[in-house]
């Protein structure tokens, strides 16, 4: 996860059809299970949680290393033994896990030196595109018919470096999503494989990825946007278009960490309150109504961590608000989007915004169109802006590009 880069002039029209679309095709949470060495019963317990939420999906990290510690096919039989049991369970409550696979093992790594010592993985990927492939395919052939998709990798343009480390990333990227998208589809031709995995909203990396013959090798752009989500969104639809790219978009990541008032931010992101993280996760699913181009929404995460606070649940289990409100979202939808509220006052306009977009201001002399301010929000959708003097008195009319609701006012 990072602040997400946006390109905060692109504007995409909102899509026509809204009620056809109440809520993403594919819709769930993030949960941690495998990660932590859990036993059935908690694996169990999170995929109860997440059938309450109304998830179709549970997206859950795969460790290869883990999996494979000791050679390629060499796999550790405790842990097939809990992606078995989580897929099982997970399909006896008609959810289809969105599984992804990261962290080399030491025998495959690329990393200078391999491993260091004691460490059992690497963010490095591997020297051979093909061993990675090997072990998406027999994850798709082992679990054929039961998944909602395989992303492959985790943030390969993190600007921290913390999953994929090492030079020449686009191409090495894109030689692992070629290998695993042609394992797949030997193994499993239905299993939609979702390249990218992305932080990076301004299509730097992905122009990259493009010019290394990406295109063809997957069926869907899984994206994780936090902060300004559909700013991020729209930007990178555009750059999409621009290369000829119409595959849909995955929202595989997203979320605010309501670790307010304790903390001012956690890693690159803003605080909020338990209360404010609910109002935004339910605008974000507001605004992805009726835009069928974002096939998947997957909210990250279901439980807190000790240092981070995206949860819908405290670590303890507690519910916090989001978790009423992403269980409707998810289940029947929550309606349209709320529109801004504004006024003008010595100067100033302000007022609050729907979480996850711009604020445009533009402005007006009489009917004539003078010109715009873009601004972010804060971490409560408050903005305000001192109106330059040209324009005090005008018209002026606030609103959102992703939805195109507004309020008119007058300067």
């Amino acid at each position: 996860m990072r602040r997400s880069l946006i390109a905060l002039l692109a504007v995409l029209a909102p899509s026509a059809g809204a009620d056809a679309h109440p809520v993403p095709a594919v819709r769930g949470v993030g949960i941690t299970a495998l990660q932590t060495n859990s036993s059935f019963a908690s694996i169990d317990a999170d995929l109860d949680k997440a059938r309450t939420l109304h998830a179709n999906t549970v997206r859950i990290e795969i460790s290869w290393s883990a999996l494979e510690p000791g050679g390629k096919g060499k796999r550790d039989p405790a842990f097939v033994s809990r992606l078995d049991h989580l897929v099982s369970a997970a399909h006896a409550r008609h959810i289809r896990p969105l599984l992804f696979v990261l962290r080399t093992p030491c025998w495959a790594t690329s990393q200078p030196g391999g491993c260091p010592s004691g460490s059992q993985s690497s963010d490095y990927p591997p020297r051979s595109a093909a061993d990675y492939g090997a072990i998406a395919g027999w994850i798709a052939r082992r679990y054929r018919g039961r998944l909602a998709g395989f992303e492959v990798w985790n943030e390969p343009d993190h600007d921290q470096q913390l999953y994929f480390m090492g030079p020449n990333k686009p191409q090495r990227y894109a030689a692992i999503l070629k290998a695993a998208y042609s394992a797949i589809k030997r193994a499993d031709r239905r299993l939609p494989v979702l390249a990218g995995s992305l932080v990076g909203a301004n299509g730097a990396f992905l122009k990259a990825l493009y010019a290394q013959g990406i295109k063809g090798h997957y069926d869907g752009l899984a994206v994780h946007y936090y902060d300004l989500t559909l700013a991020s969104l729209r930007s990178i639809r555009q750059v999409m278009a621009a290369h000829g790219d119409h595959k849909q978009v995955w929202l595989t990541e997203f979320g605010w960490t309501s670790c307010y008032p304790g903390s001012d931010s956690e890693g690159q992101h803003a605080c909020v309150t338990a209360a404010q993280q609910a109002n935004d996760l339910g605008d974000l699913f507001r605004a992805l109504r009726g835009h069928s181009w974002v096939h998947a929404a997957v909210v990250y995460n279901l439980r807190d961590k000790t240092d981070e606070h995206f949860g819908l649940l405290t670590s303890g289990g507690a519910r916090k608000p989001a978790f009423a409100v992403v269980a409707r979202a998810l289940g029947s939808g929550l309606g349209r989007p709320h529109a801004p509220t504004a006024h003008v006052s010595g100067g100033t306009v302000s007022g609050t915004v729907p979480a996850g977009d711009i604020v445009t201001i533009q402005f007006y002399n009489g009917q004539q169109y003078t010109g715009q301010a873009n601004l972010a929000p804060d971490r409560f959708g408050a903005f305000s802006y001192s109106l330059p003097s040209q324009v005090q008195g005008d018209r002026l009319v606030v609103g959102q590009p992703w939805t195109g609701r507004s309020v008119t006012l007058q300067g």
